[in-house]
């Protein structure tokens, strides 16, 4: 066990390691771990108070049963991420596991990058942070503050638990007819809140709308990953790289995109507005209530097509001159009006998030005669089973008990 020069509470913890030798080899072995762990968490805890970044002990490394992230604001962490654990999310670029904070015992997500040694990379994933962070209201799934770790090669913060998953969930089912209406809403309405605080996300699809909660059936939903968010109209002379996500992509951003990469920055910097996002929502929509719109979706063939296309990219090039290739539906006061106004090809014809959001506000919602199932509200402990139902190594009440003192022994060496 790695010594810390006279440190009285070293030999407290050995004298409790003396005292308990009279017990089986497992328990010694198990009480040894115990406190090696928490010497190591002291030892972290100062470096991470002197350098002012966070720490990440590692499991294999370490010899602990779990990698512990000690937060640059001397929070501590014990991260799911052995072998058998399972991620909660992963990306091109990142990874999501699931963090226990042993002080409050709350969970939160942790999210690391993959290697990454571009410059550009960790300047985008650090601002990333930074943006959700100065995000306000309850509309987002927000990085903790006082998180962010920036070692060499990869970037590693905090960010809020959402318990439920995310909106892919809900894809190719029936849903009942109150959860529509509330979850069209508030899907409007959070897209609308990113952009009245100055920033289009260019990446709205279902998997970003995380779910926080299910009130009587109904999911509360939280907008997440502003990974590629960039200013609304930003006006600058940088050439922008175009993005976007399969079968989320407005036409003209893509045409826009597939200008000469010399002229490429003012058609792409125009096309980061609003509208961007509307047709992202209007496919969101689209896509998490397929199963109740039937009837719209049969009646415009080239909607149909376009769900079931295996190069949704392609196909959305091909609405470039196709100004009607969805009609508008008799009823107004329906979802499929909605996002008819939002999948107008002519971005000066589309509705805004906003505009679409105070609609469906405005309106009782009907809908077609036909019965559909009831939603299923996800079971709690199912939803636990997955997420954090792993066995945990440490005693939380010892855990409580010992960052409490390291908090006391950071402060007294400081």
């Amino acid at each position: 066990m790695s010594a810390i020069p006279g440190n009285q509470t070293e030999k407290n913890w050995a004298s409790a390691l003396d005292r308990n030798r009279i017990k089986n080899d497992s328990e010694i072995l198990d009480l040894f771990e115990k406190l090696n762990f928490q010497v190591k968490f002291e030892a972290s805890c100062k470096a991470a108070k002197q350098q002012g970044v966070g720490q990440l002990m590692r499991r294999k490394v370490h010899s602990l049963k779990r990698s512990i992230y000690v937060a640059p604001n001397n929070e501590i962490y014990i991260l799911f991420n052995t072998r058998d654990d399972r991620l909660i999310a992963h990306g091109g670029q990142k990874k999501v596991k699931l963090a226990l904070n042993v002080k409050t015992g709350k969970l939160c997500a942790y999210k690391v990058t993959r290697n990454v040694h571009d410059p550009k990379e960790k300047k985008a994933l650090i601002k990333e942070y930074h943006l959700g962070l100065s995000l306000s209201g309850s509309s987002f799934c927000k990085p903790i503050e006082g998180t962010l770790r920036v070692e060499e090669d990869r970037i590693a913060y905090l960010e809020e638990y959402m318990p439920f998953g995310d909106l892919t969930c809900l894809m190719d089912q029936p849903i009942e007819q109150n959860v529509i209406s509330s979850l069209a809403l508030q899907m409007a309405e959070t897209c609308a809140a990113l952009h009245e605080q100055g920033y289009v996300s260019r990446d709205i699809k279902p998997a970003n709308y995380f779910i926080e909660r299910i009130d009587h059936g109904i999911p509360k939903i939280r907008l997440g990953d502003f990974g590629e968010a960039v200013a609304l109209r930003k006006q600058s002379s940088k050439k922008q790289e175009p993005m976007w996500t399969y079968g989320f992509v407005a036409p003209e951003y893509i045409r826009a995109a597939r200008t000469e990469r010399s002229q490429r920055n003012a058609p792409v910097a125009e096309g980061t507005t609003e509208k961007l996002d509307s047709w992202a929502l209007g496919m969101s929509l689209l896509s998490v209530f397929n199963r109740n719109l039937h009837g719209f979706i049969q009646s415009n063939p080239a909607l149909s097509a376009f769900i079931h296309s295996d190069d949704q990219n392609g196909f959305t090039e091909e609405l470039f001159n196709d100004s009607s290739w969805i009609q508008q539906p008799e009823n107004k006061n329906t979802l499929e009006y909605v996002i008819y106004k939002l999948l107008i090809v002519d971005p000066a014809k589309r509705w805004t998030p906003r505009r679409a959001a105070d609609y469906l506000a405005s309106i009782e919602l009907e809908f077609p005669s036909t019965s559909v199932e009831t939603f299923q509200e996800p079971d709690l402990e199912t939803e636990r089973s997955y997420d954090d139902s792993y066995p945990i190594a440490f005693d939380l009440d010892e855990l409580t008990k010992a960052a409490l003192q390291f908090e006391t022994l950071i402060q007294t060496a400081s």
